[in-house]
């Protein structure tokens, strides 16, 4: 069992951009280095072996840093907020001995597991102290080296209780309700069990550390499911940690020996990874905890290299499909499919290919959007501007636009001063002023 104490969007223009580098037959996806904070130290930002890590809903950033003993609050972009904490024994409460997991409520509240102290401490977002749970032992309610929390939809809490090799389940209040687990390595059974995250269906995903796997169970603790073994390939876990679950049932491991993150499905099925060893961008010296925001970075604690590092996802759209949808939050078309998501139409190319003739429309919109026309060719993008001429500097055809997107642009984008070639098209919305969500259609056409 590790001791936590021991030290241990991209904008529009580069997705377009990776589907000229990675387009292929089969879907596709990168996470690309987006930023870092973070030294060793004791000052406000910086850490001692950063274990636990959580995003509220209004993207606020919480890291349990181990070997100092508090919490740290941080923005988005990894600028301090607060902290509290110290170093404490279970008869002091608001205090910790080797913060490890940490999670949010829908309230905002912060819940950490106090693993030297074998309990569950509750503060409200600014750190202020609410109540507890747990002691030393074998019982219901009680732990050996908790490691990592998670919420259900309903508000019911589950915790690894590593050393036990067990999840126990809670009320949003603390008050037991179940466990299930205990050591092996047979299906159900654990051992030490570290990472912990539900989907939206309230499935349990369980990072099972030392047999090199995830299993999946119901809330009820129902086993569905397992995947890993130890190695160091794709779907190979060589003593994993950390895990996470986005909106859309996509499964994030870290696998700390490997010094990667890896993606899964719901069923385990492998998709894609990044990292290595090292201290470069990118790079990590032990892997920690997981974390998504509503956009679908990733936040990566790096322990032995005291840092949180942000990842940030870059979507190809591969050859061959005419229709991409990628939607971690709220669509902006209302009650659209991949089918009805398809807004152009091509039509001729007038004066011997000089003349663009097409029809975008999109019946409804859920809000404001902006709408992107983009061509692409031999790796440079050429972004349609308002007045229909092009640019190479992104930029958007539509604005803030609400209602139906029906304007038809027949004849009225000249190509003369476009190179000779084959181009990619793309249509994109998005809501206004973002690109972290968006409906993308893609076709081809010359230019002769």
């Amino acid at each position: 069992m590790r001791n936590v104490k021991r030290g241990q969007y991209k904008l529009f223009t580069f997705i377009l951009m990776s589907y000229l580098l990675l387009a292929s037959n089969a879907y596709s996806e990168t996470y690309n280095f987006a930023m870092q904070w973070g030294s060793q130290g004791i000052n406000n930002g910086q850490f001692a072996y950063p274990e636990g890590i959580t995003v509220d809903a209004s993207g606020n950033v919480y890291v349990s840093d181990g070997a100092n003993d508090r919490i740290q609050k941080f923005d988005s972009n990894g600028n301090y907020i607060t902290q509290w904490g110290g170093y404490g024994t279970y008869l002091y409460s608001g205090l910790f001995n080797g913060p490890a997991g940490l999670a949010t409520d829908k309230s905002g509240n912060v819940f950490v597991v106090d693993f030297g102290n074998d309990r569950i401490q509750q503060f409200d977002s600014s750190g202020n102290y609410i109540t507890q749970w747990g002691v030393y032992g074998i019982g219901d309610s009680q732990f050996q080296g908790p490691v990592s929390i998670a919420f259900d939809s309903t508000g019911n809490i589950y915790v690894s209780d590593c050393g036990n090799n067990r999840i126990q389940k809670f009320t949003s209040q603390g008050s037991y309700v179940t466990q299930w687990g205990y050591g092996g390595t047979g299906s159900g059974q654990f051992n030490h069990p570290y990472g912990i995250a539900l989907d939206t269906s309230d499935n349990i995903y369980v990072v099972d550390n030392a047999n090199h796997r995830v299993q999946k169970f119901t809330s009820q603790g129902t086993y569905i499911t397992q995947w890993g073994s130890q190695g160091f390939g794709n779907g190979q876990f060589f003593f994993p940690a950390g895990i996470a679950v986005d909106t859309s049932g996509n499964v994030y491991v870290a696998d700390e020996g490997s010094y990667r993150i890896q993606k899964f499905d719901s069923n385990g099925n492998y998709i894609t990874q990044w990292g290595s060893y090292g201290n470069g961008n990118g790079q990590f010296s032990s892997i920690g905890g997981l974390a998504l925001d509503t956009s679908g970075n990733v936040y990566v604690t790096d322990i032995y290299n005291n840092r949180v590092q942000k990842f940030a996802p870059v979507m190809s759209i591969p050859a061959g499909q005419n229709v991409y949808t990628y939607a971690p939050v709220q669509s902006p078309v209302v009650g659209a499919t991949p089918l009805s998501a398809k807004p152009l139409s091509i039509g001729t190319l007038a004066g011997g290919g000089n003349t663009l003739s097409l029809t975008a429309g999109l019946t409804s919109l859920s809000g404001k959007a902006d709408v992107y026309i983009a061509l692409a060719l031999n790796g440079k993008i050429y972004f349609l501007m308002p007045d229909l001429s092009f640019s190479q500097t992104p930029g958007a055809w539509q604005s803030g636009t609400s209602g139906p997107i029906n304007a038809s642009l027949s004849g009225d984008i000249p190509l003369s001063s476009l190179p000779h070639g084959t181009y990619t098209l793309y249509f994109a919305v998005t809501p206004a002023g973002s690109k972290s969500n968006y409906y993308i259609w893609d076709t081809q056409f010359a230019v002769q």
